[in-house]
């Protein structure tokens, strides 16, 4: 039977498995479907519970999660009753609900959280370097902060200490400079753990594209990783350089700064970091564009924007979000009462009680609402253009 060249699917969302019980146990109808793609697959919430729909429009893992990360390099971190484990895209279960917390892979290597210390474990869910920290931090440049006796310092992957604990903070690498904090001042040390920038700041950001953002007496400014000064001390806020560009505020404006510490546009409302090169930035209540180079690309026309991503932007009018270009011009009608950001080629837009994923044309591919009467299903149109309307159910006990 063919109606609309949609493959309409209806999704039951009952007691699905062991590890779980009876959804419809659920008081709460929580429903969100706005989740971005990432792997090929995008979480879904109903009934307080997460699971994952493919591009399909199909359920390729059950609602029984209490939280769930994106799957991140085909691995997702999942909880359940307090516990976290990981999952493989695969539909394996890598690494058992037996963690306080995990956090995502970092040069082949996950923080973990277990009876109250924090450890290791490598991408077949094996503890390689045991809980044994008060506190740590994810690898970064082939090393990890952790905290011994109440001081910070670092290990390598094998959790030997190749920098030895005695700061009182620190952060991860950023090439070759990582943030200290010692007798209450921040500077830099380099990763055979000399100082190589005193710590005389009262605080301090992480370097990125070789700039740093340093705080004293109050104000802020730009130094170089030679801890030669960039700026004037002035700014109340210099955000992290993109592209060669940095966001400063000052007195309640927002501007751009470049990497020689000059301006290169100021005296606006507010201004968000980059995106694919453009920049939202509030003038006058009403959002626009900017370049790195400070250029105005789009007006401030918009009550609310959001970042480009695959080369369009979320823009709102009179509380209805549509798509524009990076030129400015509307690629889907400003007709929906919701829409986040294009990932793997589509975008979430929420239209009265249905979420739908369009394409980058606009081309409407899957939708999703609450089937009357229930809620224990979802209704499901999977545009399939080339085979036509096939009509199915899936039973969500595996």
């Amino acid at each position: 039977m063919k109606t609309s060249g949609k493959l309409l699917i209806t999704i039951s969302l009952v007691a699905i498995s062991l590890m779980v019980g009876n959804v419809t146990a659920q008081t709460k109808k929580d429903f969100n479907v706005g989740y971005k793609f990432s792997n090929g697959l995008a979480k879904i919430y109903v009934n307080e519970k997460y699971g994952f729909l493919n591009r399909e429009g199909e359920l390729a893992f059950p609602c029984i999660f209490d939280y769930a990360n994106d799957f991140t390099n085909n691995f997702s971190i999942v909880r359940l009753n307090d516990k976290y484990g990981i999952i493989s895209i695969s539909g394996l279960q890598l690494v058992e609900f037996d963690y306080d917390y995990i956090e995502s892979y970092s040069n082949g290597l996950a923080l973990f959280k277990k009876d109250g210390k924090f450890g290791y474990m490598n991408e077949e869910g094996k503890e390689v370097i045991p809980a044994s920290f008060d506190y740590a931090m994810s690898f970064s440049e082939n090393l990890a902060a952790v905290k011994i006796n109440n001081k910070y310092g670092f290990i390598d992957k094998k959790g030997n200490i190749k920098i030895q604990p005695e700061y009182e903070f620190l952060s991860s690498f950023s090439g070759d400079l990582a943030l200290i904090k010692k007798d209450g001042k921040f500077g830099y040390i380099n990763n055979k753990g000399k100082i190589e920038i005193a710590p005389v700041y009262d605080q301090a950001t992480n370097f990125k594209e070789g700039l740093a953002t340093v705080r004293k007496d109050g104000k802020s400014h730009l130094i170089n990783d030679k801890n030669k000064t960039i700026t004037d001390f002035g700014y109340e806020s210099i955000g992290p350089f993109t592209n060669g560009t940095a966001v400063f505020s000052n007195n309640g404006k927002y501007g751009l700064i470049n990497s020689k510490g000059r301006e290169i546009i100021n005296n606006l409302d507010y201004i968000e970091e980059s995106s694919e090169g453009m920049l939202a930035f509030e003038l006058n209540n009403r959002w626009g564009f900017i370049d790195n180079k400070g250029t105005v690309v789009i007006a401030p026309s918009f009550e609310r924007v959001r970042g480009f991503s695959h080369g369009l932007a979320a823009v709102a009018i009179n509380k209805k979000y549509g798509f524009i270009d990076n030129k400015g011009k509307t690629v889907v009608p400003l007709m929906f009462d919701y829409a986040n950001d294009f990932s793997e080629g589509f975008a979430c837009v929420k239209f009265q009680n249905s979420f739908i994923y369009l394409n980058e044309k606009g081309v409407e591919k899957i939708e999703i609402s609450k089937a009357i009467g229930t809620q224990d299903q979802l209704n499901v149109k999977f545009n399939e253009s080339q085979n036509g309307t096939l009509i199915s159910s899936i039973d969500l006990y595996r």
